[in-house]
């Protein structure tokens, strides 16, 4: 599953210093202090794949996930924070499989004769 994220520089100042966190466990933090120009009215993308595994990942039985992702940046000068959060819901299907297997059988019958 790719988790996408893109933050808009809407200020008039240029930020440099970037953090980026999810609140999903297999997500966490993903940008630290990360050093980003983002001039004003430009914008960043950054996406993070995870693999969910059946084996006790989802401990959602509905299968329904609301997480909450914060951006949060800062400019050179390190005050001017701007802070911006977006949520998500991510549904998961069951998954399914349909297996047939037929076997057909012939019969052969021996005969013994004498002569």
């Amino acid at each position: 599953m790719t988790y996408c994220y893109e933050v808009v520089n809407t200020g008039e100042i240029t930020l440099t210093t970037h953090q980026l966190s999810d609140n999903f466990d297999l997500l966490g933090d993903l940008l630290l202090n990360e050093a980003i120009d983002l001039g004003p009215g430009a914008s960043y993308m950054y996406s993070a794949t995870i693999t969910m595994e059946a084996s006790g990942t989802f401990t959602n039985p509905e299968g329904v996930f609301t997480n909450t992702a914060t951006w949060s940046a800062v400019n050179a000068f390190g005050y001017s924070t701007a802070v911006a959060t977006d949520t998500a819901t991510v549904i998961v299907k069951d998954a399914s499989a349909y297996v047939s297997k037929t076997v057909t059988l012939f019969l052969l019958e021996m005969y013994q004769t004498s002569l």
